[in-house]
């Protein structure tokens, strides 16, 4: 039987999303996306129990005539505060500089990833944008792997997060 709410809180069996098990870096893979796009791709699932975080992963390609300036944004239920984090690794092997144009720098979960985190207080929305750089010259190939990472800071709730992701 799945979850229910009683007085604010989920009782019951763990009425998990179907992206798990996800709780760890690569995470379970989303849609593709490209430069081109604009936030054309969402998804919904839950952080709950309330060790859950979220990992997931998708390519993300740099089509001619439009330049990568990555977007995600994650909208939570009322009442909690979870954090958003996005990592990019460079496709052709060459390490990423990355500048958050929204959002912290911070290290990524391997060598040559780097990343940016949004951990606003509460439930306000979470957003990143990312503008990485994978060549030495102007006109490389920016096409690269990108790792989202969900995770609570504090309150818990049976509703559903929602996640939305594409390009600037």
């Amino acid at each position: 039987f799945a979850d229910v709410c009683q007085s604010g809180s989920c009782v019951g069996t763990p009425d998990t999303d179907n992206f798990e098990p996800n709780n760890s870096y690569v995470g379970a893979k989303i849609e593709d996306s490209e430069d081109c796009d604009d936030l054309d791709y969402s998804l919904t699932a839950n952080l709950y129990p309330t060790s859950d975080e979220d990992w997931y992963w998708y390519n993300h390609a740099d089509k001619n005539f439009c330049d990568v300036d990555l977007k995600v944004e994650l909208e939570m239920p009322s009442g909690t505060n979870y954090n958003l984090c996005v990592y990019y690794e460079c496709q052709n092997g060459n390490d990423v500089d990355v500048s958050c144009d929204v959002g912290t720098k911070v290290s990524g979960p391997k060598a040559g990833v780097e990343g940016c985190c949004s951990t606003k207080s509460g439930s306000l929305k979470e957003a990143i944008q990312i503008s990485p750089s994978c060549s030495t010259g102007s006109l490389g190939d920016e096409s690269g792997y990108v790792d989202v990472r969900v995770y609570r800071v504090s309150g818990s709730s049976c509703s559903n997060y929602t996640l939305r992701w594409g390009d600037g």
